[in-house]
């Protein structure tokens, strides 16, 4: 087969009957790209952990507790189906976890809290869940969490939650009711009428048995207007009961728990054996670890350890003067019983006139018909009886005690931040560096086109391979030149080996001698590595010629120190003949030509006769000729000279070569049908992927000493590589250089602004406080009580306090004073306990003095501006004003 026969583009050399062979080659090229490109790969991964480092440090602390919460059901929910109100048989736990994390519960906790947000934002901060969701229980256990900066914040935003909460749910169980409430309204309206036509009927019964007698009209008018009236008695004794229930109930709840409602034995005994009957009916609902049955056993617990061990006998009743609360609702409750007992006196008595009249109105019914009459009459005044029962019932529980939703704990300030710890960022960093630098390699090699891997060229081209070199300067190799080498034992590159088998072959078998060393542009080894295959042919008792015909940069001629000799350019333009160009070297068997001193016209030495001429007699006289070449895209008359050579030897550098490149050398040669022998492929590094696949350096040795050798008397070069320095091993690019000391000096500014911010955040935490924000915490009902009238003599401290740790001044002074630069002023009142503002000890006792003291007003601009000016002096060490201020305080 032709050398150029094979010359087609293959993108699928890899059978496609193999993909896991194939996914195995893709992971291994992957990997020594990876290799390649480390420098790459780890600035991406050093800019990366960095970034994950400084978000961790720099984030702000955000604490987290979450809460249980229950549906306690006592009013069932009602659903419309086909316009007749049914009982639901389920809890819509769906419906309530929508709403639950809804915009509009957000709006409702914000009013409540007064916190400076938006309802999206809080929204943001509260999460819901169900706590289990594979539980069967009818009522679900809710998890509600609360995220903030801010600890103190979370347990106010829980209780406004929660009234919230409860707010939405208390209009829909009013919606509920009123649903419930207009359709027995209805039924009854419909039965008041079917009513009214069975007594016309019996008013005209009585009528003609008593001759006429009786005003049929007045007394039909007189039933309807008392049986309104006893109506809207009913309901209204049905309100004053639920809301005594309800005062009664805040009465009992008053004092907190139950250790605090009776200091007697027997009402404990009877809220013993109610809970018991609580227990048994809330086991027939839910399982045992469900709220409200852990809520009912741990009371049960809590009065049998109050029974055995007597606590009720030390117990005490909280005063009434003690609680003015507990007055009002006291007298309420009175004024409701009150009202009550006279209601039920007016239901009494309507329900006496009502049967008086009815009673009037039934005649002796010795018919049959009106006995039927009289019989249906009584039917739909019982089922007008029990609507007007069920109706009292729907409005009493739509005015009286609700389900509600219920906390299982008591919202508490969270201790501890939930932010992961530093291990935890370092981790992800560690994960995140390595999978976006390998992912940055990726796509810098998908952009790259140029040949990474020998695998790249095998990929896409079916040149064959003769050979892999690694690629060295030519200093590397020392100022031997062409020098004998020293004897000893064979020591040789066994990659440039193969391709020294290879080239014979073709020598002994195709008659194969002048060989052009071709590369598709510069920089790609051609002219090093024809010199090393050059002399290792001559090594094998081979005569052997080494023409530089590069005329434009002839490298080869300033390698061996001919740069100056008469060469081919010489013999082309006349000044010298065959015997002049033809050089020996210090290696046996081994001739250079070099490239020449004419620099006139080089582009048309290419196309000269007597360059045709002189390949032809040197094939004569050589068993290998060996050309130089140039790169052949630079200078594209050489291929009109390599028509006249028997093969070509391309030159693939790894790292360098481009597809672009090398599709484009190909096109050139397959344009002229040029044969070409195969390539080398130059700049293959060793590293642990490829060391054992044939495309590396490695050195065999094969008589230690060269023992064999001499005692053969043959003569063997040995290769042995000069020791080079570790920067020029790297050999690292100048812009890795200046990445690598921008990193470096991005670090130390980071770590000594951190360092130094630190510091300035303790140096100044009194003077730059983080923003806190306002709290609105509801006001207590007001109650007018003589005993608690104060003293007139207008008191100097507004309160008094117990720092806590990481307590400030400001925090202090924009609570009470609503303005962070009033600190100054709970300092000079505390100076004995403060002697640095920046650093308040923890358990310390402050006193925070009355606005009035010193005229502190947030409103007004000069009070401010005293302060700024007071902060800056004790800021600059002067406590000259501070000495003074008590002169100028205003006395109580």
């Amino acid at each position: 087969m032709h050398p150029n026969s094979d010359l087609n583009f293959n993108s699928n050399s890899v059978p496609s009957d193999e993909p896991e062979e194939n996914m195995v080659h893709l992971i291994v090229r992957y990997l020594q790209v990876l290799l390649i490109h480390k420098w790459v790969f780890l600035c991406g991964f050093v800019l990366v952990f960095m970034a994950v480092v400084v978000f961790a440090v720099k984030q702000p602390k955000l604490y987290k507790s979450d809460y249980e919460v229950f549906y306690n059901e006592t009013v069932h929910e009602y659903m419309s189906e086909k316009n007749v109100p049914v009982v639901k048989s389920d809890f819509d736990k769906n419906f309530w976890l929508s709403n639950m994390q809804s915009t509009e519960i957000a709006r409702l906790t914000l009013q409540r809290t007064g916190l400076p947000l938006t309802a999206d934002q809080l929204k943001g901060a509260i999460k819901v869940d169900i706590l289990d969701k594979k539980r069967e229980d009818r009522v679900p256990i809710f998890k509600v969490g609360i995220t903030s900066a801010h600890p103190a914040e979370i347990p106010l935003i829980m209780s406004a939650y929660m009234e919230s909460l409860n707010e939405l749910l208390l209009k829909h169980q009013q919606s509920n009711s009123q649903r419930l409430i207009d359709f027995l309204t209805k039924q009854i309206a419909d039965n008041n009428e079917k009513l009214n036509v069975l007594d016309k009927q019996v008013l005209s019964m009585a009528t003609t048995s008593t001759g006429g007698m009786l005003d049929v009209d007045r007394l039909q008018a007189n039933l309807e207007s008392f049986r309104m009236d006893l109506m809207k008695a009913q309901i209204a004794l049905s309100t004053l009961k639920a809301s005594r229930q309800r005062t009664e109930s805040a009465l009992k709840n008053l004092d907190g728990t139950i250790v605090n409602e009776s200091a007697f034995t027997e009402p404990v005994k009877v809220q013993l054996m109610n809970l018991e009957v609580d227990l048994a009916r809330a086991l027939t609902k839910n399982r045992e670890d469900h709220p409200s049955v852990k809520a009912i056993r741990s009371n049960i617990k809590q009065l049998n350890v109050m029974l055995r061990d007597s606590l009720e006998n030390r117990m005490q009743i909280k005063s009434l003067m003690e609680n003015p609360l507990k007055t009002q609702l006291m007298s309420k409750l009175m004024e409701l019983q009150i009202a009550e007992v006279s209601e039920e006196t007016h239901v009494a008595s309507l329900e006496r006139v009502i049967g008086d009249l009815e009673h009037q109105t039934l005649p002796d019914a010795n018919d049959e018909n009106q006995q039927q009459v009289l019989r249906n009459r009584e039917m739909v005044f019982m089922t007008i009886k029990q609507l007007n029962l069920n109706l009292i019932e729907a409005q009493s529980a739509s005015s009286g005690s609700l389900s509600r939703f219920v906390m299982v704990d008591e919202p508490d300030v969270p201790a501890v931040p939930a932010n992961k710890g530093i291990v935890f960022f370092i981790a992800v960093g560690l994960m995140a560096g390595l999978a976006v630098a390998a992912g940055l390699v990726f796509l810098y090699d998908m952009l790259d086109n140029r040949l990474m891997v020998t695998g790249d060229f095998e990929c896409f081209y079916t040149w064959p391979v003769l050979g892999s070199f690694g690629h060295r300067k030519p200093d590397a190799f020392g100022d031997r030149g062409l020098k004998e080498p020293a004897a000893g034992g064979y020591a040789g590159w066994s990659d440039l080996s193969s391709v020294v088998v290879n080239l014979r072959q073709a020598i002994k078998y195709k008659d194969k001698r002048v060989l052009a060393v071709c590369s598709s542009v510069r920089q790609e080894g051609k002219s090093l590595i024809s010199l090393e295959l050059a002399r290792a042919m001559a090594h094998k008792k081979l005569r052997v010629l080494l023409v530089d015909m590069d005329f434009f940069a002839p490298k080869l001629s300033g390698m061996l120190q001919r740069a100056d000799s008469r060469g081919l350019s010489d013999l082309l333009a006349g000044g010298c003949n065959l015997e002049g160009v033809l050089q020996e070297t210090r290696v046996p068997s081994l001739w250079f030509t070099a490239a020449g001193t004419v620099k006139e016209r080089r582009d048309l030495l290419y196309d000269d006769p007597a360059l045709t001429a002189f390949l032809q007699e040197v094939r004569q006289r050589f068993d290998v000729v060996i050309v130089d070449t140039p790169a052949a895209l630079f200078v594209p008359e050489v291929v009109g000279v390599m028509e006249h050579m028997d093969g070509i030897i391309l030159m693939v550098r790894l790292e360098v070569t481009s597809r672009v490149a090398l599709d484009k050398l190909k096109g050139l040669l397959q344009s002229h049908n040029l044969p070409v022998l195969g390539a080398i492929i130059n700049g293959v590094k060793e590293n642990v992927l490829n060391k054992y696949t044939g495309y590396h350096t490695e050195r065999y040795r094969y008589y230690p000493d060269g023992e064999a050798d001499r005692a053969s008397g043959a003569f063997v070069p040995e290769m042995q590589p000069v020791r080079v320095p570790l920067l020029r091993k790297f050999r690292l690019r100048k812009w890795m250089y200046f990445f690598l000391a921008f990193q470096a000096l991005a670090i130390a500014g980071w770590l000594g602004y951190v360092t130094a911010g630190k510091r300035f955040t303790a140096r100044q935490t009194a003077v730059v406080p983080e923003v806190v924000p306002e709290v609105r915490v509801p006001a207590p009902a007001l109650v007018t009580d003589t005993a608690l009238v104060v003293d007139s003599v207008a008191p100097q401290w507004l309160d008094t306090v117990v720092v806590e740790a990481g307590t400030r001044l400001t925090l202090l002074s924009l609570s009470y004073y609503g303005d962070k630069v009033f600190w100054v002023y709970v300092y000079i009142a505390n100076r004995d306990v403060i002697k640095n503002p920046n650093r308040v000890p923890a358990g310390a006792s402050l006193r925070i003095p009355m606005p009035d003291r010193y005229r502190i007003d947030a409103a007004d601009k000069e009070s401010v501006a005293r302060a700024a000016k007071l902060q800056r002096e004790i800021l600059a060490g002067n406590f000259e004003g501070v000495d003074a201020l008590d002169k100028l305080a205003v006395n109580g």
